[in-house]
Protein backbone atom coordinates (compact mmCIF):
# COMPACT_ATOMS: atom_id res chain seq x y z
CA UNK A 1 0.00 0.00 0.00
CA UNK A 2 2.95 2.65 0.92
CA UNK A 3 6.03 2.03 -1.39
CA UNK A 4 8.96 4.26 -1.08
CA UNK A 5 11.97 3.14 -3.52
CA UNK A 6 15.38 5.19 -3.13
CA UNK A 7 13.60 8.60 -1.52
CA UNK A 8 16.24 11.86 -0.80
CA UNK A 9 14.12 14.48 0.70
CA UNK A 10 15.21 17.44 3.31
CA UNK A 11 12.98 19.66 5.17
CA UNK A 12 14.34 22.83 6.39
CA UNK A 13 14.48 24.11 9.96
CA UNK A 14 11.73 26.23 11.51
CA UNK A 15 12.35 27.68 14.67
CA UNK A 16 8.53 29.05 15.20
CA UNK A 17 7.23 25.46 14.93
CA UNK A 18 10.67 24.25 17.25
CA UNK A 19 11.50 22.05 14.22
CA UNK A 20 15.08 20.52 13.56
CA UNK A 21 15.78 20.52 9.73
CA UNK A 22 15.82 16.46 8.19
CA UNK A 23 17.60 14.95 5.39
CA UNK A 24 17.33 11.54 4.24
CA UNK A 25 19.70 10.46 0.72
CA UNK A 26 18.49 6.43 0.08
CA UNK A 27 15.30 5.65 1.82
CA UNK A 28 13.21 2.21 0.58
CA UNK A 29 10.61 0.60 2.12
CA UNK A 30 7.29 -1.35 1.40
CA UNK A 31 4.53 -1.21 3.83
CA UNK A 32 0.70 -3.47 3.72
CA UNK A 33 -2.08 -3.31 5.43
CA UNK A 34 -2.17 -2.78 9.37
CA UNK A 35 -0.92 -0.21 11.94
CA UNK A 36 2.62 0.60 11.51
CA UNK A 37 5.04 2.60 13.92
CA UNK A 38 8.45 4.23 13.25
CA UNK A 39 9.91 4.28 16.99
CA UNK A 40 13.17 3.52 18.41
CA UNK A 41 15.69 1.74 17.45
CA UNK A 42 17.88 4.78 16.87
CA UNK A 43 15.34 6.55 14.88
CA UNK A 44 15.76 10.14 14.51
CA UNK A 45 12.14 11.21 14.95
CA UNK A 46 12.99 14.65 12.38
CA UNK A 47 13.50 12.14 9.56
CA UNK A 48 10.26 10.14 10.69
CA UNK A 49 8.12 13.05 10.60
CA UNK A 50 10.14 14.14 6.92
CA UNK A 51 8.78 10.76 5.71
CA UNK A 52 5.61 11.31 6.94
CA UNK A 53 5.27 15.07 4.77
CA UNK A 54 7.06 13.05 2.02
CA UNK A 55 4.05 10.47 1.83
CA UNK A 56 1.44 12.89 2.31
CA UNK A 57 2.86 15.24 -0.81
CA UNK A 58 4.02 18.25 1.76
CA UNK A 59 7.96 17.71 0.71
CA UNK A 60 8.71 16.54 -2.93
CA UNK A 61 11.52 14.41 -3.20
CA UNK A 62 14.62 15.34 -4.27
CA UNK A 63 15.12 11.43 -5.88
CA UNK A 64 13.58 8.32 -6.03
CA UNK A 65 10.06 7.46 -6.09
CA UNK A 66 6.92 7.22 -3.62
CA UNK A 67 3.30 5.85 -4.01
CA UNK A 68 0.37 5.62 -2.12
CA UNK A 69 -2.39 2.36 -3.52
CA UNK A 70 -0.29 2.68 -6.48
CA UNK A 71 -0.80 6.71 -7.16
CA UNK A 72 2.28 8.67 -7.01
CA UNK A 73 2.47 11.18 -3.73
CA UNK A 74 1.11 14.18 -3.83
CA UNK A 75 -1.16 13.44 -7.03
CA UNK A 76 -4.90 13.85 -6.84
CA UNK A 77 -5.56 10.22 -6.21
CA UNK A 78 -2.88 9.63 -3.31
CA UNK A 79 -4.35 12.86 -1.57
CA UNK A 80 -8.16 11.97 -1.25
CA UNK A 81 -6.37 7.98 -0.14
CA UNK A 82 -4.70 10.11 2.59
CA UNK A 83 -5.48 11.68 6.40
CA UNK A 84 -2.87 13.25 7.72
CA UNK A 85 -2.41 14.36 11.47
CA UNK A 86 1.37 16.54 11.59
CA UNK A 87 1.80 17.81 15.24
CA UNK A 88 0.92 21.14 14.41
CA UNK A 89 -2.51 21.20 12.64
CA UNK A 90 -4.53 24.01 10.87
CA UNK A 91 -8.16 23.99 10.10
CA UNK A 92 -10.36 27.09 9.02
CA UNK A 93 -10.45 29.53 12.01
CA UNK A 94 -14.13 30.56 11.37
CA UNK A 95 -15.39 27.38 10.81
CA UNK A 96 -16.48 24.77 13.63
CA UNK A 97 -15.57 21.20 14.11
CA UNK A 98 -19.18 20.34 13.40
CA UNK A 99 -19.01 22.22 10.21
CA UNK A 100 -15.61 20.73 9.02
CA UNK A 101 -16.10 17.12 10.15
CA UNK A 102 -19.43 17.36 7.49
CA UNK A 103 -17.33 19.35 5.18
CA UNK A 104 -14.39 16.66 5.22
CA UNK A 105 -17.51 13.54 4.93
CA UNK A 106 -18.66 15.66 1.54
CA UNK A 107 -16.06 15.85 0.02
CA UNK A 108 -14.06 12.37 0.99
CA UNK A 109 -17.63 10.71 0.88
CA UNK A 110 -18.04 7.36 2.84
CA UNK A 111 -18.01 9.42 6.56
CA UNK A 112 -19.95 8.76 9.39
CA UNK A 113 -22.60 11.48 10.98
CA UNK A 114 -20.59 14.46 12.26
CA UNK A 115 -21.41 14.84 15.67
CA UNK A 116 -20.71 10.93 16.03
CA UNK A 117 -17.47 11.57 14.66
CA UNK A 118 -16.49 13.97 17.33
CA UNK A 119 -17.95 12.07 19.55
CA UNK A 120 -15.60 9.40 19.03
CA UNK A 121 -12.62 11.29 20.63
CA UNK A 122 -15.22 12.89 23.63
CA UNK A 123 -15.15 15.96 21.69
CA UNK A 124 -18.74 16.86 20.95
CA UNK A 125 -18.92 20.08 23.56
CA UNK A 126 -16.48 21.63 20.82
CA UNK A 127 -18.86 20.74 18.00
CA UNK A 128 -20.29 24.35 17.56
CA UNK A 129 -17.46 26.20 18.69
CA UNK A 130 -15.06 28.09 15.96
CA UNK A 131 -12.18 26.68 15.72
CA UNK A 132 -10.20 30.23 16.41
CA UNK A 133 -11.84 29.51 20.39
CA UNK A 134 -10.89 26.15 20.55
CA UNK A 135 -6.89 25.88 22.20
CA UNK A 136 -4.32 24.05 20.13
CA UNK A 137 -4.66 20.65 22.13
CA UNK A 138 -8.30 21.50 20.79
CA UNK A 139 -7.66 22.09 17.53
CA UNK A 140 -5.64 18.52 17.21
CA UNK A 141 -7.45 16.55 18.89
CA UNK A 142 -10.54 17.73 16.52
CA UNK A 143 -8.30 16.77 13.19
CA UNK A 144 -7.41 13.34 14.94
CA UNK A 145 -11.03 12.66 15.42
CA UNK A 146 -12.14 13.51 11.66
CA UNK A 147 -9.00 11.49 10.69
CA UNK A 148 -9.36 8.24 12.61
CA UNK A 149 -13.89 8.37 11.66
CA UNK A 150 -12.63 9.30 7.71
CA UNK A 151 -13.30 6.98 4.81
CA UNK A 152 -9.58 7.84 4.07
CA UNK A 153 -7.55 4.10 3.20
CA UNK A 154 -4.32 5.58 4.87
CA UNK A 155 -3.87 7.58 8.11
CA UNK A 156 -0.54 9.23 8.75
CA UNK A 157 -0.14 10.40 12.01
CA UNK A 158 2.61 12.43 13.71
CA UNK A 159 2.85 11.30 17.95
CA UNK A 160 -1.19 10.80 17.81
CA UNK A 161 -0.52 11.14 21.78
CA UNK A 162 0.85 14.39 21.69
CA UNK A 163 -0.79 18.28 22.30
CA UNK A 164 -4.42 16.42 22.44
CA UNK A 165 -6.90 16.98 25.65
CA UNK A 166 -7.40 14.42 27.95
CA UNK A 167 -10.39 12.75 26.22
CA UNK A 168 -8.94 12.56 23.23
CA UNK A 169 -5.83 10.79 24.74
CA UNK A 170 -8.04 8.13 26.36
CA UNK A 171 -9.59 7.00 23.54
CA UNK A 172 -7.64 7.69 20.58
CA UNK A 173 -5.57 3.92 20.35
CA UNK A 174 -9.00 2.72 20.33
CA UNK A 175 -10.14 4.70 17.44
CA UNK A 176 -6.74 4.38 15.52
CA UNK A 177 -6.86 0.23 16.13
CA UNK A 178 -10.58 0.47 14.98
CA UNK A 179 -9.52 2.62 11.36
CA UNK A 180 -6.88 -0.18 10.93
CA UNK A 181 -9.22 -3.04 11.15
CA UNK A 182 -11.96 -1.13 8.84
CA UNK A 183 -11.60 -2.44 5.51
CA UNK A 184 -9.17 -5.06 3.68
CA UNK A 185 -7.03 -1.57 2.06
CA UNK A 186 -6.73 0.18 5.31
CA UNK A 187 -3.32 1.11 6.46
CA UNK A 188 -1.51 2.81 9.46
CA UNK A 189 1.78 4.79 9.71
CA UNK A 190 2.67 6.22 12.57
CA UNK A 191 5.56 8.59 13.82
CA UNK A 192 6.54 8.53 17.76
CA UNK A 193 9.49 8.49 20.25
CA UNK A 194 7.09 6.28 22.34
CA UNK A 195 7.61 2.40 21.72
CA UNK A 196 4.55 2.34 24.33
CA UNK A 197 2.77 4.47 22.60
CA UNK A 198 3.26 2.36 19.15
CA UNK A 199 2.07 -0.46 20.98
CA UNK A 200 -1.43 0.73 22.36
CA UNK A 201 -1.90 1.44 19.20
CA UNK A 202 -1.43 -2.28 17.83
CA UNK A 203 0.94 -1.16 15.67
CA UNK A 204 4.23 -3.08 14.64
CA UNK A 205 6.77 -1.30 15.49
CA UNK A 206 10.40 -0.28 13.31
CA UNK A 207 13.25 1.47 13.41
CA UNK A 208 14.39 3.33 10.97
CA UNK A 209 18.45 2.74 10.82
CA UNK A 210 20.77 3.53 8.33
CA UNK A 211 17.76 4.81 6.49
CA UNK A 212 16.16 1.41 6.16
CA UNK A 213 12.97 -0.03 8.44
CA UNK A 214 13.77 -2.53 10.86
CA UNK A 215 12.13 -4.32 13.32
CA UNK A 216 12.60 -2.43 16.23
CA UNK A 217 11.67 -4.64 19.12
CA UNK A 218 10.42 -8.11 20.11
CA UNK A 219 8.69 -9.80 23.14
CA UNK A 220 10.65 -12.35 24.97
CA UNK A 221 11.47 -15.65 23.24
CA UNK A 222 10.17 -14.29 20.12
CA UNK A 223 12.33 -15.45 17.14
CA UNK A 224 13.37 -12.76 14.51
CA UNK A 225 14.38 -13.79 10.81
CA UNK A 226 15.82 -11.98 8.10
CA UNK A 227 14.90 -13.82 4.54
CA UNK A 228 16.75 -13.17 1.75
CA UNK A 229 15.10 -13.55 -1.71
CA UNK A 230 17.46 -12.99 -4.78
CA UNK A 231 15.30 -12.67 -7.46
CA UNK A 232 14.80 -11.10 -11.23
CA UNK A 233 12.81 -7.84 -10.33
CA UNK A 234 13.10 -7.15 -6.67
CA UNK A 235 11.12 -4.24 -6.69
CA UNK A 236 8.01 -5.87 -7.91
CA UNK A 237 8.74 -9.00 -5.79
CA UNK A 238 8.59 -6.50 -2.16
CA UNK A 239 5.94 -4.82 -3.70
CA UNK A 240 3.77 -7.83 -3.99
CA UNK A 241 4.82 -9.10 -0.68
CA UNK A 242 3.93 -6.03 1.22
CA UNK A 243 0.63 -6.05 -0.53
CA UNK A 244 -0.26 -9.37 1.56
CA UNK A 245 0.74 -7.73 4.93
CA UNK A 246 1.98 -10.92 6.58
CA UNK A 247 5.58 -9.47 6.72
CA UNK A 248 7.11 -7.03 9.54
CA UNK A 249 9.66 -5.20 7.00
CA UNK A 250 9.97 -5.45 3.59
CA UNK A 251 13.11 -3.82 1.63
CA UNK A 252 14.38 -4.05 -1.68
CA UNK A 253 17.45 -3.28 -2.99
CA UNK A 254 18.91 -3.62 -7.09
CA UNK A 255 19.33 -7.53 -6.76
CA UNK A 256 17.16 -8.88 -3.78
CA UNK A 257 14.49 -8.62 -1.11
CA UNK A 258 14.79 -8.36 2.43
CA UNK A 259 11.91 -9.60 4.83
CA UNK A 260 12.15 -9.18 8.05
CA UNK A 261 9.26 -11.34 9.82
CA UNK A 262 8.43 -13.62 13.01
CA UNK A 263 7.55 -16.54 11.01
CA UNK A 264 9.85 -17.76 8.52
CA UNK A 265 7.07 -20.67 6.93
CA UNK A 266 4.48 -17.92 6.47
CA UNK A 267 7.20 -15.34 4.57
CA UNK A 268 8.55 -17.96 2.18
CA UNK A 269 5.08 -19.12 1.44
CA UNK A 270 4.11 -15.24 0.85
CA UNK A 271 7.27 -15.16 -1.73
CA UNK A 272 6.28 -18.02 -3.46
CA UNK A 273 2.90 -17.28 -4.25
CA UNK A 274 3.94 -13.58 -5.30
CA UNK A 275 6.60 -15.04 -7.53
CA UNK A 276 4.27 -17.31 -9.48
CA UNK A 277 1.46 -14.47 -9.48
CA UNK A 278 4.15 -11.85 -11.00
CA UNK A 279 5.92 -14.58 -13.20
CA UNK A 280 8.62 -13.74 -11.40
CA UNK A 281 12.21 -16.09 -11.46
CA UNK A 282 13.81 -16.92 -7.84
CA UNK A 283 17.53 -16.98 -7.77
CA UNK A 284 17.70 -18.10 -4.09
CA UNK A 285 16.33 -17.69 -0.74
CA UNK A 286 18.30 -17.74 2.52
CA UNK A 287 17.88 -16.53 6.13
CA UNK A 288 19.94 -15.28 8.77
CA UNK A 289 17.68 -16.37 11.31
CA UNK A 290 17.35 -19.93 10.69
CA UNK A 291 20.69 -20.50 8.94
CA UNK A 292 18.36 -21.98 5.72
CA UNK A 293 19.66 -21.91 2.36
CA UNK A 294 17.47 -22.85 -0.81
CA UNK A 295 18.98 -23.12 -4.44
CA UNK A 296 17.93 -24.89 -7.23
CA UNK A 297 15.77 -26.71 -5.54
CA UNK A 298 17.77 -28.37 -2.99
CA UNK A 299 17.76 -26.67 0.73
CA UNK A 300 19.41 -27.08 4.13
CA UNK A 301 16.10 -26.65 6.26
CA UNK A 302 12.85 -28.07 5.63
CA UNK A 303 11.30 -24.39 7.40
CA UNK A 304 11.14 -22.86 3.33
CA UNK A 305 10.99 -26.58 1.57
CA UNK A 306 7.75 -26.27 0.70
CA UNK A 307 7.95 -22.84 -0.57
CA UNK A 308 10.25 -23.66 -2.77
CA UNK A 309 8.94 -26.21 -4.23
CA UNK A 310 6.12 -24.08 -5.70
CA UNK A 311 8.78 -22.28 -7.26
CA UNK A 312 9.52 -23.22 -11.39
CA UNK A 313 12.86 -20.90 -11.16
CA UNK A 314 13.80 -23.75 -8.15
CA UNK A 315 13.10 -26.57 -9.46
CA UNK A 316 15.37 -29.39 -9.61
CA UNK A 317 16.00 -30.68 -13.74
CA UNK A 318 13.64 -33.60 -14.54
CA UNK A 319 16.33 -37.57 -14.48
CA UNK A 320 17.93 -39.01 -16.66
CA UNK A 321 15.09 -41.47 -18.13
CA UNK A 322 16.79 -45.18 -16.45
CA UNK A 323 14.46 -47.47 -19.27
CA UNK A 324 16.67 -47.57 -21.78
CA UNK A 325 13.32 -47.42 -24.69
CA UNK A 326 12.97 -44.18 -22.73
CA UNK A 327 16.45 -42.80 -23.26
CA UNK A 328 15.69 -43.99 -27.33
CA UNK A 329 12.41 -41.81 -27.14
CA UNK A 330 14.23 -38.80 -25.98
CA UNK A 331 16.99 -39.58 -28.55
CA UNK A 332 14.69 -39.71 -31.38
CA UNK A 333 12.87 -36.71 -30.14
CA UNK A 334 16.10 -34.52 -29.79
CA UNK A 335 17.11 -35.73 -33.69
CA UNK A 336 14.15 -37.12 -35.60
CA UNK A 337 16.20 -37.75 -38.43
CA UNK A 338 18.51 -39.86 -36.82
CA UNK A 339 21.81 -38.62 -37.08
CA UNK A 340 24.39 -39.31 -35.06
Amino acid sequence: MIHVEGVAAKSLPNAALRRMGALCTNVTFHLGKGCHAISGGGTDPDVARLLLEVLAGQIKPSRGKVAILGYAAGSAKATQAIAYVDRDVALPEDMTPLAIAALEGQLRGGAREPLARLRTLGLERFAQRPVRTLTPEERRSVALAIAVTSSAKVLLLDEPFVRITGEAAGRVAEAVRAFAAGGAERCVLVATASQRDAKALGAEVHGLVNERLVPATYGAGTEHFVLVVVVSDPMRLAAAVATEGGALTVTATATAVEIHTNDLVAAAEMVARAALAESLAVVSMSSSGAGAYVRDGRMAEKTMGEAARKLTSLAPPPPEPSDPSARDLVATAQDPGGHR
